[in-house]
């Protein structure tokens, strides 16, 4: 036997369901068309010699007992022509088929108590009543009397038993009395007849020639086109909702697009809107703060490495340093009184440069009430024009506690605090630097990074940890702000 692949069954199993449906029907009418020609065959040569023995015996009735010898000559003459048939030869479960009997007196004498003595139908069970005989007829008693040359017939309906039986003959035997001769018997065949099962029932009647071959036809043929007409609804369902989800894929890209280009527009809007307040902004208010905390960064650096003096930094040093942070209150005090605050492209820098600013005043001692009060007299006198002459000339005119100011300065110098506000002031600065040029990112092209130290780094990154209290993604947006900003925007590359 040669070898199959599971390939070679697969296919052929696929070609097998790729059949069409008109190939089966076809193939089923021409089986049932077949079978029902071979059954009628069957049952045509069958029937010919049950016709051939039912004419015999129509209108035999030889009577039970036989004439005695010495009777009358009249009553040898009395004869009982017995006929009988059914409707069909078979039905199925809950089926019934039609019996008919038909007696008739012969002779030319009437006879007397005609009744039933045996019905034989297998499979089948006789009606209680029937139909036709004489008034008031039973089982027991077909007619009281029945008049010479008088016909009776009776009919009724035989239902299907519980069980099935085989195909066996159906009979009836009738008795009958007459003056002379008492209990006369004669039988009546009715034909074959036989209890088909569900299958059976329903195969017989789908082979019938005249009946069930066109119904199997219609039945398949209506199959068919309900199939087709199921499969066209199908199809025609499918495509008008691919058209549906097409057209609503459309319309919600239109819409998006729709609402993207109104965004785009709002956006554009409002940055023709803010562009000019936040180029005014940088440099009035940022750029000079930023200006301020870098040299105030640089003079503080100096200071604390400076040997001018046995103590250290001399006076001149450290006035350029102090000077340099009251010129950052200033600016700060100055753009709070004018616009009230930050106003970045992001509001995560907006938030940062405010943290930053608060760690500073922790560092530089002036959160403290009293200590702001006399930080608030150095920056009073400021002015745009105000600068580290000015400042170091009016310091003979300090009150006590500005003098006293400047000495915890000169101490603070080299402290702890000082070194950690260095650090702070370095990433406000260069938070400053990133978002005063921001605007200007249409004119350059380009966004240049910032470099941030690792102690930069943390003292930003502690300010989103300590505003998760207030927004939960505080420190993420931070993480993605120092991922930006260290980053930037290069330059497009030119043709």
């Amino acid at each position: 036997m040669p070898f199959v692949s599971f390939k070679q069954l697969s296919l052929a199993h696929r070609k097998v369901r790729l059949v069409p449906i008109g190939v089966v029907v076809t193939l089923l009418l021409g089986f049932a068309l077949y079978r029902g020609v071979v059954l009628g065959q069957e049952k045509q040569e069958k029937a010919e010699p049950a016709r051939a023995a039912g004419k015999s015996k129509a209108h035999a009735s030889p009577p039970v007992n036989p004439e005695k010898p010495g009777a009358d000559s009249s009553e040898s003459k009395v004869e009982v022509s017995l006929t009988g048939h059914l409707s069909r030869d078979s039905a199925g479960p809950s089926g019934k088929i039609r019996f008919w009997i038909t007696i008739s007196n012969q002779s030319e004498a009437p006879i007397q108590n005609l009744r039933f003595a045996d019905f034989f139908v297998p499979g089948f069970s006789r009606p209680e009543e029937f139909s036709g005989g004489c008034n008031g007829a039973t089982w027991g008693q077909v007619c009281s009397e029945l008049a010479p040359q008088a016909t009776v017939t009776i009919w009724g309906d035989l239902s299907a038993g519980e069980n099935g039986e085989p195909k066996e003959n159906a009979y009836a035997v009738v008795l009958w009395d007459s003056k002379t001769r008492p209990a006369q018997a004669a039988a009546v065949q009715l034909g074959e007849i036989e209890r088909l099962s569900w299958w059976e029932a329903l195969w017989k009647w789908l082979t019938q020639l005249d009946v069930g071959l066109p119904t199997l036809t219609a039945l398949l043929i209506g199959v068919y086109k309900l199939r087709q007409g199921k499969k066209e609804k199908r199809e025609t369902a499918q495509k008008a909702a691919e058209a549906a989800a097409e057209a609503a894929k459309k319309s919600e890209q239109e819409r998006k697009e729709r609402s993207e280009a109104e965004l785009r527009e709002q956006h554009q809007q409002t940055w023709n809107l803010m562009l000019p307040q936040a180029n005014r902004f940088s440099l009035k208010y940022y750029i000079p703060s930023a200006n301020a905390i870098v040299t105030s960064a640089a003079h503080l650096a100096l200071c604390r490495t400076s040997t001018a003096t046995p103590s250290g930094a001399n006076d001149p040093e450290l006035h350029s340093a102090l000077f340099d942070l009251v010129q950052l209150q200033w600016h700060r005090l100055r753009m709070k009184h004018a616009i009230g605050g930050y106003y970045f492209k992001s509001r995560t820098a907006e938030s940062v440069t405010e943290g930053l600013f608060q760690k500073h005043r922790v560092h530089f001692k002036v959160t403290a009430p009293q200590r702001f009060i006399v930080l608030s007299k150095f920056v009073k006198p400021l002015t745009r024009t105000y600068d580290v002459g000015d400042f170091v000339a009016g310091s003979p005119s300090w009150d006590a506690e500005q003098k006293q100011f400047f000495l915890d300065f000169k101490t603070w110098v080299k402290s702890v605090d000082c070194e950690k506000d260095l650090i702070v002031l370095g990433a406000m600065s260069k938070v400053l630097w990133y978002e005063s040029n921001r605007p200007f990112l249409n004119w350059y092209q380009e966004q240049p990074p910032i470099v941030l130290t690792d102690d930069e780094k943390k003292e930003i990154e502690a300010v989103g940890e300590e505003g998760k209290s207030e927004d939960a993604s505080m420190p993420r947006r931070v993480t993605e702000y120092i991922s930006e900003i260290t980053t930037g925007v290069p330059a497009a590359p030119r043709p």
